[in-house]
């Protein structure tokens, strides 16, 4: 959008400036001064690009745009071009800002089209655009705004008419020169420091490698302090879907996880940049009318292979896990991921904070990002108790990723509210055959087991004993549980062991009450 406004504009702009007084004589900028009166078109294109960038300023103060390490320079440009915009024209200064708007805004084109370039991965052509564009930012903004800057030292105290008299639309003095000129040598010097940014991308061109924004080295969030020299902040754990029967052979095994990875097609910086722009866009209002307002929509159509290479090039870390990826990242993972999986477990880990789900089976390209803090706000459950309503939901491991989208959604109230029984469904998830075989080092797992195993043995007052735990009482044991999270495998293990035991001592089958349990849970969810 950018290239069509700025492009429609600037050729808008140009086209006054030819037909204009000080098109080949800047001394017309003081000659004509006053500049009382305006044509209909100057003066739709003057409050046009002043609304323009009034409105960059104010997506910059609300953080809707990602921050970059050239923040406080990119807030001083907008500063000073809002007052310089609004300066001039309060002030009839209107030949000067004309000048100045067109100066401006070619250079502004090019950069946007290489920017396109670079996102369709058509990166040997972004680089010959790159250098047409260090071409147009040297001539346009540093020589032709040079000589306007020239102009109001050695022109405008020769030819303009420097007199207070706002009868006659004078407001012309030195004191307002000087406050004029400061404004433009800011503006310039802010022009001079990305003038040098703009020359390391030079230098890494001509050392071979891609031209790359060196703005974006350091993004930061609001609020957080980011380390220097810090690991990469989004790792992909391309998992291979649902847990893998050991019949598969490993040919198939890796096709499926060929076809699960060209899901992962997105590139990684316009996910981080809406991951962080729709954090920024939650404010209170809309988190109790909306609570997921912060998920986020995006194609994943590049394949897997480019993909991959795309994210080496930038220094990005892919981890392609042969097993499934809640194990992987239990071995090896840090803060602020983003995991992309088809298991529900992972959700358990308290480091992971940004989930990447992938909508539908394998062929859809749709994925949905959400920040977990958001959902387990939404819900009011705490890590532990979130896998658990998976598991409620009928979240198994061959069909997890149905269950997930229960969870990550307001329909959990709903499913739940229409189940007969609530612990029936927790009790046979726990006695799944595959759940109880599986090998698995997720913490949260072995977790749910220990409170399931103690639900049993100890029951509450006021339980049916053939129905297992209340959904009351398991979320009790949930929520002591999580103030105490054992890290030891050995414990996880004897958990295993002494559900099993439970389950051979046992004799009389798990039966459904006659009376439903889900009225807590929909007094609590309520």
């Amino acid at each position: 959008w950018l290239v069509i406004y700025d492009g429609c504009m600037w050729t808008f702009g140009m086209c006054l400036l030819y037909n204009s007084s000080y098109w080949s004589d800047s001394t017309f900028f003081w000659r004509d001064y006053p500049k009382t009166y305006l044509d209909a078109t100057v003066k739709w294109y003057y409050l046009v690009q002043f609304a323009f960038w009034v409105q960059q300023f104010l997506l910059a103060v609300l953080g809707i745009e990602k921050r970059r390490k050239d923040f406080l320079e990119f807030m001083i440009h907008h500063v000073i071009t809002c007052l310089l915009i609004g300066f001039s024209y309060s002030f009839n200064l209107t030949s000067v800002g004309h000048a100045v708007l067109c100066a401006m805004d070619f250079s502004d084109i090019v950069l946007a089209i290489c920017k396109m370039l670079k996102y369709c991965q058509k990166d040997q052509v972004a680089d010959v655009g790159f250098v047409f564009f260090v071409v147009t930012w040297i001539y346009t903004r540093h020589v032709w705004f040079g000589q306007i800057i020239w102009s109001t030292y050695r022109e405008a105290p020769q030819f303009a008419t420097m007199v207070w008299n706002p009868s006659k639309g004078l407001y012309f003095t030195p004191v307002v020169l000087k406050g004029f000129q400061v404004l433009l040598c800011g503006l310039y010097a802010v022009l001079l420091f990305w003038l040098v940014m703009i020359f390391k991308v030079v230098f890494k061109v001509l050392k071979g490698e891609n031209s790359e924004d060196v703005r974006s080295e350091d993004e930061e969030e609001a609020g957080e302090e980011v380390e220097e020299n810090k690991a990469p902040r989004l790792v992909f754990y391309i998992d291979g879907g649902a847990a893998l029967e050991k019949k598969d052979t490993h040919q198939e095994r890796q096709q499926k996880r060929d076809k699960a990875g060209k899901e992962a097609g997105a590139a990684l910086d316009t996910l981080q940049r809406r991951i962080h722009n729709n954090k920024r866009l939650t404010c209170q209002h809309f988190l109790r009318a909306y609570k997921f307002i912060n998920a986020a929509f995006y194609w994943a159509t590049k394949d897997r292979h480019s993909f991959a290479a795309y994210l080496t090039v930038r220094n990005y870390r892919i981890v392609e896990c042969d097993t499934e990826a809640d194990t992987r990242i239990a071995a090896d993972y840090r803060d602020m991921d983003v995991v992309m999986s088809r298991d529900s477990d992972y959700m358990g880990f308290r480091s992971v904070r940004t989930i990447w789900r992938p909508v539908g089976r394998w062929n859809i390209q749709t994925c949905l990002v959400y920040s977990k803090d958001d959902m387990l706000a939404s819900l009011e459950l705490t890590d532990v108790q979130l896998t658990a309503l998976a598991c409620v939901t009928k979240n198994d491991y061959e069909s997890n990723i149905r269950g997930l989208a229960l969870v990550s959604n307001f329909g959990t109230m709903k499913y739940l509210g229409s189940c007969d029984d609530v612990q029936t469904h927790i009790c046979d998830y726990f006695q799944h055959p595959k759940v109880l075989k599986k090998n698995t080092d997720n913490q949260t797992f072995s977790n749910s087991i220990k409170v399931y195993v103690q639900c049993r043995q100890d029951r509450a007052p006021g339980t049916v004993p053939s129905s297992g735990p209340s959904y009351k009482d398991l979320r009790r044991r949930f929520q002591e549980y999580q103030r105490q999270i054992v890290d030891s495998p050995a414990q996880s293990s004897t958990a295993v062991q002494s559900l099993q035991d439970h389950r051979q001592a046992s004799t009389k089958p798990f039966q459904r009450p006659r009376t439903s349990s889900t009225s807590v849970l929909c007094q609590r969810t309520s």
